[in-house]
């Protein structure tokens, strides 16, 4: 198998190890958590009724310094994972090709992909440029202002520690949790696309541009199914992250007269390893109908069925376009 096969199949492992690192920082990130609630917990249970409303200004700023703390953990990790990402992708060009070295990137550039806006971040029907920073800094907040208000509610209606438990433990604990994984994976995944990135695009006179390769699962988006092996140029700010826990990578694509024949690689998938030049949109006709729904929705389904691309269930900028902006776009295909 040609040399394009074989760093897909390279740069999708590469993925599951990037996946597993953020899963270790995410659970050190959140290691405190547990010990918050039951400090809350305990906060609480000792006030008087008369008390909580002054108490909950305290509890929002205990639960803003632990999110705080993760986000150091966070950050602190991806100062490494960016020189590790760097080395990883030179490494994969030099043995992917009949290049025998290539230029590294600074180490002063390195140092600048956690910085660096995502450019094409989808949330809902919105698209923002943030950079981690700003995804760190968002991390509980919202979380921090509902336990707030349950509290100072629980002083005004005159309900009990006990009543409010089970809510201020499911803010607490699993939605910061969940908000620390997500906001880690999506770190990680910038950070690591971008080091790459830098590589290719130090190494431009080798490549042709870059392939966006989503993950062959049923958990991936809509959006990431209709950009799977879409070529973008060296410098396009259509990269992954594409939204939270995005897990699409980018692949160089090597100048064919500097690929190798390399024997033995395929691209992994949910249901095992495939041809590495199947994208999403194939992957899926490969399924039942059955899964097509699950995956899709009825409605899109029907479309899919029809022959429609999942890349026009998307508009240019890859926010997913709901069923009646679909059918306005496709009336024929809707009749």
């Amino acid at each position: 198998m040609a040399t394009q096969s074989y760093i897909i199949n390279e740069i999708t492992n590469r993925e599951i190890d990037t996946i597993r690192a953020a899963n270790g920082t995410s659970q050190r990130a959140s290691s405190g958590l547990k010990d918050l609630y039951e400090l809350i917990q305990k906060k609480i249970a000792k006030a008087p009724t008369s008390r909580l409303y002054r108490l909950s200004n305290e509890i929002e700023k205990l639960m803003k310094e632990e999110m705080t703390r993760a986000a150091i953990i966070i950050q602190s990790d991806l100062a490494e994972l960016s020189a590790i990402e760097a080395r990883f992708a030179e490494q994969l060009l030099v043995t992917a090709t009949t290049i025998k070295s290539i230029d590294r990137t600074p180490a002063s550039i390195l140092k600048t992909f956690a910085n660096s806006p995502i450019k094409n971040f989808i949330t809902g029907n919105e698209v923002t440029k943030p950079t981690v920073n700003d995804l760190l800094k968002k991390l509980g907040n919202t979380n921090a202002r509902q336990v707030r208000n349950i509290i100072r509610d629980a002083s005004l209606n005159g309900r009990t520690a006990n009543e409010i438990t089970d809510e201020i433990q499911a803010l607490v604990i699993n939605k910061n949790r969940n908000d620390i994984d997500a906001t880690t994976l999506t770190a990680f995944n910038h950070v690591s696309n971008q080091s790459k990135m830098g590589v290719y695009q130090s190494n431009a006179d080798i490549l042709d541009g870059m392939r966006i390769v989503a993950t062959l699962d049923s958990r991936t988006s809509i959006t990431c199914m209709g950009l799977d092996g879409k070529i973008i140029p060296l410098d396009s700010t259509q990269a992954p992250p594409f939204h939270y826990r995005c897990r699409s990578q980018l692949v160089p694509v090597v100048a064919k007269d500097l690929r190798l024949d390399i024997p033995g690689r395929q691209r992994a998938s949910e249901d095992g390893p495939v041809d590495a030049s199947l994208t999403y949109d194939g992957f899926l006709r490969k399924q039942s109908k059955e899964r097509q729904i699950e995956i899709l929705g009825a409605s899109r389904t029907r479309l899919f069925r029809k022959g429609v691309s999942i890349k026009r269930f998307t508009n240019n900028s890859g926010v997913v376009l709901t069923i009646k902006q679909l059918e306005a776009k496709m009336p024929n295909e809707f009749n």
